[in-house]
Order: C-alpha cells, then sequence, then structure tokens
C-alpha cells in the first residue's frame, strides 16, 4: 500500500558520531579539553570526552584511541561538514595540551611473563612465552581443533 502512494522519507536533519583525533605526539593530558569550543558549533549537541587531565592520550590510530565522541545534528549537510572542517583544523593547530610522558621503569619494559589473560588455554599450552618468531609458522595437525563450548 505504501509503494502505491509513492511515499518517500522526508530527511529533516542529518546526524553524525564524529571522534576527535589526536594526530599527534603522544602524552599526558595537562589541561581539560576545550569542550565549550566544541559544543559552540553550530552542529554539535554533544561532547564526550574519553581522556581526562592526567591520563595518557596516545595518538589515535583506531576507534579504542579516540580522545573523545562528538555528536552532531543539523538539517544542512553543509554546516556538519564545515564543522568537522573545524575541528580537524583545531586538532592540527595543537588543540590539546599535552605534557611530555615519564620515561618508564625498566621493569615495565620487560617482557609479559606468561600468556595475556585473552588468550585461550589451547593456544597458550602449544606456544610457551616468550613467543619466538619461526620462519615456518606451525598449526595443530587436523583433529585437535577444540570444541566451542555454549
Amino acid at each position: 500500500a505504501i509503494l502505491k502512494k509513492n511515499y518517500r522519507y522526508v530527511l529533516k536533519k542529518f546526524s553524525f558520531e564524529t571522534g576527535l583525533l589526536n594526530f599527534g605526539p603522544d602524552g599526558i593530558l595537562a589541561e581539560p579539553i576545550d569542550v565549550q569550543r566544541i559544543r559552540s558549533l553550530p552542529s554539535v549537541v554533544d561532547v564526550k570526552e574519553t581522556v581526562k587531565v592526567g591520563q595518557y592520550m596516545p595518538t589515535t590510530r583506531d576507534l579504542a584511541t579516540v580522545v573523545g565522541v562528538i555528536t552532531q545534528v543539523f538539517p544542512t549537510l553543509e554546516q556538519c561538514l564545515a564543522d568537522i572542517a573545524q575541528i580537524r583544523k583545531w586538532e592540527a593547530e595543537g588543540f590539546y595540551v599535552l605534557e611530555k610522558p615519564k620515561p618508564a621503569a625498566p621493569a615495565a619494559l620487560a617482557p609479559p611473563k606468561g600468556p595475556s589473560p585473552k588468550c585461550s588455554p589451547m593456544y597458550a599450552a602449544n606456544h610457551p612465552v616468550p613467543f619466538q618468531l619461526s620462519p615456518k609458522p606451525s598449526f595443530l595437525p587436523a583433529g585437535e581443533v577444540g570444541e566451542l563450548k555454549l
């Protein structure tokens, strides 16, 4: 019935979830992120920070290392894109005030003693730590694959 009436969805507003990025260098966040400056942009309705003052801020390389998330909603696509461009300009100009991280203690640089807690017991049992890279990978023979328990 809807198809016979030539029903069309009317787009009222554009919406974006935009990540705040740290283009580098890494460091400790020394001053709060200027959230009010970001919120002053017309399309921005919310800003969520993922790094607080005193926390380590790595260079953004994936979603896990974004500095925060901005929610944008506005009637025109051009305004949303202009606001994203303005945020990227601020980030490139040094939007975040960072301190250099203190050198790590020698113990912190040592390789881990044991497998990762997220490592499966079957994999850990067949691969002693520390892992040694070999030019020829080894695989479990057919029939020795573990069962998935639900």
